[in-house]
């Protein structure tokens, strides 16, 4: 039997030279998250290896969504970096499956009509709310919920809270870490708006979690990178209740959290198929979801809450 001695091409040094020389925004994406294995294994065999490296070589310098590992519409050096750094048979108990889901704050004062609708306006069948602060004493709060956004903080504590080990909707997850946005009063660049707390306040009661209020309106990015290493380093889910303008954007110079989220993972929302305009105005009634694997997302969603009568089902587009 002839037994071949040379020596591999593929042996850990030359994977430990190749990530050495490759650049360092590079490297930097290959070691965001310790276990990659699970996406950079492309033929699905349980192990990185010559196979997948060949797969990855056919599919050079093209979109193949299979090769791009990175999903950045390429296959280039970034995921070469990533199969070299998953070298070796994988192991799922290294995996970390993880979800972090956005929510806008529930209902803010404004105009709304019988069925619960925004109105742009007060015509004679519309009511205009006046925000109330938890114990009541501040009937008109600009800054709080009206009655509407406490009716759906209130479902919001049923939604994402387990009943018999399980959540109303199969994409949700009961929260392991909830973050909202601190108010700050006098700034003229953050946000003195109680409603992202306020929103979540009963259900971080009901499951004996703090909220994480360190960061203001101004820190929405910063959030995103504290949820990404938390999703990067355990199993966990994770929820964000913030302001709706920051959560989803069109502009390049102003990126939302969900789009910051994509570009922590070297992944293209469009290819993701994130929503391509701002999040509605009149809109409280969705849930964005993210699952990743490993650190890489695997699935985009669009979750309707269906709490309150005027909810609408309708995706955002």
């Amino acid at each position: 039997m002839h037994i071949d001695r040379r020596p591999s091409i593929f042996s850990v040094p030359l994977v430990a030279v190749v990530l050495a020389v490759l650049g360092g925004g590079e490297r930097a994406a290959a070691e965001k998250c310790a276990a990659r294995c699970a996406w950079a294994d492309i033929n699905h065999n349980n192990i990185v290896d010559g196979e997948d490296l060949a797969l990855l070589f056919d599919a050079w310098n093209t979109d193949n969504a299979a090769a791009d590992i990175n999903q950045d519409g390429v296959v280039d050096g970034a995921d070469l970096t990533l199969v070299l750094a998953s070298w070796g048979p994988c192991d799922e108990s290294a995996y970390t499956k993880s979800k972090i889901m956005f929510i806008r704050h529930a209902e803010k004062p404004d105009c709304y009509n019988s069925q619960g609708l925004t109105v742009s306006t007060c015509p004679n069948d519309s009511i205009h709310y006046y925000g109330v602060n938890a114990p009541g004493l501040c009937p008109e709060d600009p800054e709080s919920l009206v009655t509407l956004g406490w009716e759906r903080a209130g479902g919001i504590a049923q939604l994402f809270s387990s009943l018999a080990g399980t959540v109303h909707y199969a994409d949700l997850a009961e929260p392991n870490h909830i973050y909202a946005a601190h108010p700050v009063v006098n700034d003229p660049l953050a946000s003195a708006s109680k409603r992202p707390v306020q929103t979540v306040k009963a259900l971080s009661s009901k499951l004996g979690l703090t909220i994480n209020t360190h960061y203001p309106s101004t820190g929405s990015l910063k959030v995103v990178e504290d949820a990404y290493k938390l999703a990067c380093a355990n199993s966990t889910n994770i929820l964000i209740s913030w302001q709706h303008e920051l959560i989803l954007t069109t502009s390049p110079a102003n990126v939302g959290m969900a789009q910051h989220l994509c570009h922590l993972t070297n992944q293209d929302p469009n290819v993701l198929g994130l929503p391509q305009y701002p999040w509605p105005s009149d809109r409280y009634d969705m849930v964005l979801v993210f699952d990743l694997v490993n650190g890489r997302i695997t699935r985009f969603t669009q979750v309707p809450q269906k709490l309150l009568a005027a909810d609408s089902v309708t995706p955002f587009r």
